[in-house]
């Protein structure tokens, strides 16, 4: 699946709470095992009022630098059985998007495995559940 020129990658549903308790926002996670963190659109935590609690020079995949304002958010991913806290690494881009880049941080406590003939990601926490993501 491409998704133009910002990021090509497995998606996977999923939701951030706003700093009201209510207000929520859906959104498509790209899986990527080259990112570090969790980045996102800076647009989207500004918009949901989430607390920025750091800012964070980043260097992205072409090689240069960018700030990235660190926000605390409420992430849920149903498929994943996925609900917690987690730092949204907000970046400026040019055009409007409701991607999330899921990096290794997202991806820490599970076993990750990659299916090529079937393009499909497994995560795995325990023995014997698995969800996954179609690429």
């Amino acid at each position: 699946m491409s998704f133009g020129s910002w990021v090509t990658g497995p998606q996977i549903d999923m939701t951030v709470r706003g700093a009201d308790g209510t207000s929520t926002q859906a959104l498509i996670g790209i899986i990527d095992t080259g990112a570090s963190v969790i980045c996102t659109d800076r647009r989207i935590p500004v918009r949901l009022g989430l607390t920025a609690i750091n800012l964070k020079t980043m260097i992205v995949a072409d090689g240069s630098e960018v700030e990235a304002t660190v926000f605390a958010g409420e992430l849920t991913i149903p498929a994943l059985d996925f609900q917690d806290w987690v730092e949204l690494h907000g970046m400026a881009m040019k055009s409007e998007t409701n991607r999330v880049l899921l990096g290794r941080s997202f991806m820490a406590p599970y076993h990750v495995t990659y299916a090529g003939p079937e393009e499909r990601f497994y995560f795995s926490r325990s023995p014997g559940r698995l969800a996954e993501a179609e690429y």
